[in-house]
């Protein structure tokens, strides 16, 4: 983990916090075993967005990963990779707020199958002119939905994924990360589930939409947060789902 000195800046240290904690959550989508703990991970050679640490583990995934598999390659197909790159690697830098802010806004402590009927879901706009990974977008607003806004057949698909996923925590909550754009008829789409073990709940409840948008937009290199921090390696975040329309 990196070390932090008497002379670092607060922005320094939270940097150095928030490299460790994308790396917690960069994991095998079957085992969840982390970059942050020394595993090397190789990318699905279909889609090229789920991430394993093995053949092993690919093959036992390949029941929650065919559906997702076959989306992104469609999405790779339908000539949005770009964006749908940008997007993804927009989410991972803030992997560790969004999983934070879906603890906090779903109100997991006090019922917990909440994640299993509501998401949260984060509205962003591309940032104009931006150069870094972390400022692509800009976040204009964010709230807690059902599943069944996405439609009925997409709540559906949602649910069977929650019943395979999650393999030793307490629950997995998807985010959805979807970028439209003033006067764009299409917009993008990314799914992120968040695993959740039982010592982040404490964090559940507390005020979470300012402070993740403020999070969002000061980019992931901000300094300190306020308010509690939820522990990234109790918080498992598998590869995200992508879609668009």
């Amino acid at each position: 983990m990196p070390q932090s000195s008497a002379t670092d800046s607060p922005r320094s240290v939270r940097a150095k916090q928030d490299v460790q904690a994308r790396r917690l959550l960069s994991q095998c989508g079957h085992c969840y075993s982390s970059r942050g703990d020394g595993t090397t991970l190789f990318k699905c050679g279909a889609c090229q967005v789920d991430t394993y640490c093995s053949r092993q583990c690919q093959k036992a995934a390949w029941a929650v990963h065919k559906e997702k598999c076959a989306i992104n390659r469609c999405a790779q197909e339908a000539g949005v990779h770009a964006q749908l790159k940008n997007l993804r690697g927009y989410t991972d830098k803030h992997r560790p707020t969004i999983a934070e802010a879906a603890i906090r806004s779903l109100g997991l402590a006090q019922d917990v199958t909440r994640a299993e009927r509501w998401c949260l879901i984060v509205h962003l706009q591309t940032r104009p002119n931006a150069q870094r990974t972390d400022r692509l977008y800009q976040c204009v607003d964010a709230e807690v939905a059902p599943f069944e806004v996405f439609g009925l057949g997409e709540a559906a698909k949602m649910r069977r994924q929650l019943q395979l996923a999650g393999a030793g925590v307490v629950g997995t909550a998807f985010v959805v990360m979807m970028c439209v754009d003033p006067g764009q008829s299409r917009y993008l789409k990314n799914i992120v589930p968040v695993g959740f073990e039982k010592a982040v709940l404490e964090t559940s409840g507390l005020p979470w939409k300012e402070w993740m948008m403020r999070r969002l937009d000061e980019g992931a290199q901000a300094g300190p947060a306020d308010g509690p921090h939820c522990p990234a390696k109790r918080v498992r975040a598998s590869s995200a789902e992508e879609d668009c329309a």
